[in-house]
């Protein structure tokens, strides 16, 4: 991602499986997503530190991202909010 592109952090939970799902959800969408760690270095967390994961993606795809992450709709509303992030990124 590029310098001038503002980012926003989106927890996802502390289940790597799950995180690396959601990211692999959005990449499918079309949407960047770069995975965080909760300690910054790809580490597992520990039992007894529980961190969440986080997704650092572009401020005009958080809505689409967070109706990925939270998944509590699948209504024509989350339909057109990723409609409208790939017609950003595609311009189709």
């Amino acid at each position: 991602m590029g310098d001038d592109v503002d980012l926003v952090r989106i927890q996802c939970g502390t289940d790597r499986f799950a995180a690396e799902t959601y990211a692999a959800r959005c990449r499918f969408e079309g949407l960047r997503v770069e995975l965080m760690s909760s300690d910054g270095h790809g580490l597992l967390n520990t039992p007894l530190v529980q961190r969440p994961f986080v997704l650092l993606v572009r401020a005009e795809d958080a809505d689409a991202v967070r109706s990925i992450v939270e998944d509590d709709d699948t209504s024509a509303d989350k339909q057109r909010r990723l409609a409208r992030a790939r017609r950003r990124r595609t311009g189709r």
